[in-house]
């Protein structure tokens, strides 16, 4: 199950998780963060000042780049195998969730902000 954030994330990653007994950042110093996603055992998002696609996993609370390089990437979107993001005025792109060489599925020429992807992507 993909979940998708509607939350400015400019204050998810200063103030990630959220309980009665306290806050934890789990990201901080991110370059213009968007397109939050999560798997339900990563998160994953776009720096798109950095050119990154990032994952933190959610146990061990470690944030790293998986992809760098990328241009300003706008879009995010997980499939049960893959992730895809858009990377803006260029490509659509594929890669597998646990890493590996992105693939571009697509040349665009406009800026995509939002994507979906189903069970077979």
């Amino acid at each position: 199950m993909t979940t998708h954030f509607s939350v400015p994330l400019a204050l998810m990653f200063s103030a990630c998780v959220i309980n009665s007994q306290s806050t934890t950042i789990l990201a901080s110093g991110q370059r213009q963060p968007a397109s939050l996603v999560t798997d339900g055992h990563n998160l994953f998002w776009a720096n798109t000042a950095g050119g990154e696609v990032m994952r933190l996993s959610i146990d061990r609370r470690v944030a790293e780049p998986m992809f760098t390089h990328q241009g300003r990437v706008h879009a995010l979107t997980l499939g049960s195998t893959h992730l895809f993001w858009a990377i803006a005025d260029s490509a659509i792109v594929q890669a597998p969730l646990d890493g590996g060489t992105p693939n571009e599925l697509i040349e665009i020429e406009r800026d995509v902000f939002s994507m979906a992807a189903g069970d077979h992507a």
